[in-house]
């Protein structure tokens, strides 16, 4: 696989779990 590719799902996958903890945050 592509690192520019992993990075690119890494951050989508950090930014879903982000949200998902503001939201039990909340």
């Amino acid at each position: 696989m592509d690192a520019n590719v992993n990075a690119s799902i890494s951050k989508k996958l950090c930014k879903f779990l982000w949200i998902r903890v503001s939201v039990k945050c909340l």
